[in-house]
């Protein structure tokens, strides 16, 4: 197991051997959760499918969480950063 420090910013260093191990490449998309108590990242290998419906552009892809959980997640985040303000 390796150990990773997540700097002030929440920048995390994924370290070479990793990054290799996977093929991460510089500007690799990645999908993060929790899972279970852990932090689980994934690479996205493909691309999702935008079509072009009546002159407006729509991802055909499915989400990877529930969409509660990802506007609950954006809500928080969003009143965080403003409390700062």
């Amino acid at each position: 197991m390796t150990m990773i420090t997540i700097e002030s910013s929440g920048h995390i260093l994924v370290p070479e051997t990793i990054r290799k191990q996977l093929g991460l490449l510089p500007d690799t998309k990645s999908n993060i959760q929790v899972q279970e108590g852990k932090l689980i990242i994934e690479p996205i290998t493909q691309q999702p499918n935008i079509i072009n419906e009546d002159g407006l552009l729509v991802v055909d892809a499915s989400l990877s969480d529930d969409l509660k959980t990802i506007i609950d997640d954006f809500r928080s985040e969003r009143i965080h950063k403003l409390s700062t303000i």
